[in-house]
């Protein structure tokens, strides 16, 4: 079985992957995270240069929804791009594209995977074209 999500799906499915391998329960063969919306903190350059706008763009106001009062920012299922812990996850893939908003935060947690030793790719495509 893989996990797979889209911006804030993605946040779903790297945070099912951690909750699978903490509980050894159901084995997942991979996840698959398509413009993930990892990052709380919101200050990456891509995001920036997306010209989303001040605090109410799209993804502040999604953080602030799944998050409702700010509780739970500190606990890694909440915000699976702030986990410490990330060896022993299934492999990943990450998919995102030149002009992507949550570009920087996608590549970052490609990255921070394969330093714990978990297999992850990434794929960044050149833009959408329409």
């Amino acid at each position: 079985m893989f996990v797979a999500g889209e911006e804030a799906g993605g946040d779903l499915a790297a945070a099912m992957a951690l909750m699978a391998r903490d509980r050894q329960f159901p084995p997942l063969a991979g996840q698959i995270l398509l413009s993930p919306m990892l990052d709380a903190c919101q200050g990456t350059a891509s995001l920036r240069r997306s010209h989303a706008g001040p605090a109410t763009c799209r993804w502040a106001a999604g953080w602030r929804h799944y998050l409702l009062d700010g509780g739970g920012t500190d606990h890694p299922y909440a915000i699976p791009g702030q986990a410490r812990r990330l060896a022993g996850l299934p492999p990943a893939l990450v998919l995102t594209a030149a002009d992507d908003p949550l570009r920087d935060e996608a590549l970052a947690n490609r990255q921070r995977l394969g330093e714990a030793g978990v297999p992850a790719g990434a794929c960044e495509l050149d833009g959408w074209t329409g």
